[in-house]
Formats: structure tokens, sequence, C-alpha cells
């Protein structure tokens, strides 16, 4: 259920032969599916924090997929260097979603897309949304994914338990269960109640 997230951005635009940027790329696995799926030309991840950078370039070994570490509001990046970021569930951490949109923004070729997917608390989202449409990027489609994230929560609600349940000390249990949105948790009820929107958003450069 995790990686239909990423699966449902991707297929958004044409990825094919394209250079592609994921900001915010955590472990790797969906900038890995992605390249995997859609046959980007080449795929960058960048995050913030080194750890996920080796982890990520010890363990993934496909063509045209490579790591970096950086900051999303200070990319290290050339000018006009991609033609598609992805950014899956990170924003929300960013002390400035201005630097971020500015730097994606100028890193995109003309004509490239922005991608993006994460969620809100509903006193977020008009502050959120009017740095949005005021980046300077074209807004292509836009979508409230809320009810199937929840859905999706619901559906792989078992085996999230069972992994907190395996691998984190048992003080430390339900901090965990409500980072991955266990049925009941916190998280999952502001989800419910739409006190938490997630919505998904397609930019172009033009």
């Amino acid at each position: 259920y995790c990686i239909q997230l990423y699966h449902h951005l991707g297929a958004a635009v044409d990825l094919r032969g394209k250079d592609l940027v994921e900001i915010g790329c955590g472990r790797g696995g969906g900038l890995s599916f992605i390249t995997k799926t859609f046959g980007p030309a080449t795929a960058l991840g960048i995050d913030l924090e080194a750890g996920a950078v080796d982890f990520c370039n010890s363990f993934y070994r496909q063509p045209g997929l490579s790591f970096l570490q950086g900051d999303a509001q200070d990319l290290s990046l050339d000018d006009a260097s991609c033609d598609v970021i992805l950014n899956v569930e990170s924003s929300h951490r960013y002390p400035d979603m201005r630097a971020f949109l500015a730097e994606a923004r100028r890193i995109l070729r003309p004509g490239g897309h922005l991608l993006l997917s994460d969620y809100r608390y509903d006193y977020e989202m008009p502050a959120f949304e009017r740095d949005l449409r005021e980046c300077g990027l074209a807004l292509r489609t836009e979508a409230d994914i809320t009810a199937n994230v929840l859905a999706a929560l619901g559906l792989d609600n078992d085996r999230r338990r069972r992994l907190v349940g395996k691998m984190i000390p048992r003080f430390a249990q339900r901090l965990a269960l409500n980072f991955a949105g266990a049925v009941g948790s916190p998280c999952y009820q502001k989800f419910s109640a739409h006190a938490s929107v997630y919505k998904q958003y397609v930019f172009q450069k033009t």
C-alpha cells in the first residue's frame, strides 16, 4: 500500500527517458520502484540524513540510480538540471517551504514537472496552498487523497502492528504506532476527521 502512493504519483507524467530527482528520498525504496517501473534515464535521490543516503548507496545497484546527501532548501544541483522532481511526504518537515519551492523551480528545466504528495493539518492548509500558488510553477492537477490514504492505513493495519510489536521496544510502541498511522492512533484519527488533509499536486515549469 505504501508503494501505491509512489505509483499513483509517478504515473502522473511520462518519466521514460527523463532525468528525475527525488527530494526527501529516505531509504530509497520509493525511488527504486519508480526507476524500475517507469524507466527514467537517471534517478537521483537526495536526503538530509547522511545515514539514509549511505544505506541507499550501499543497498541499491540499479543503472542510473544514485543518492546524494543534501538540503531540500539549498540544493547543490545546477540550474535547469532535471526534468522531474518527486517529493513524497517530506515537505511537511521543511522549516522554509518557500525556499524549497524556489529551489525546485530553479533546478527544473522548462516544461519540467514537480510531483508533490504530502499532508498538512487543516489549519496549515491555507498557508501551504498560498505558498504553492505563489511559487512560480503552473498547477496542472490537484487531488485530495485523504480518503485513499485512510483506506490504505486500514488495509495495512495488521502488518504495521505486527512490525511494531516485533521491532520496537514496548516503551516506545505507542509512539511507533502513531508514526505508522495505525488504526485508532492520533495520526489515524486526524485523517479520519479530516483534521489532517493529504493532497497530491502536479506542477509544471512553463
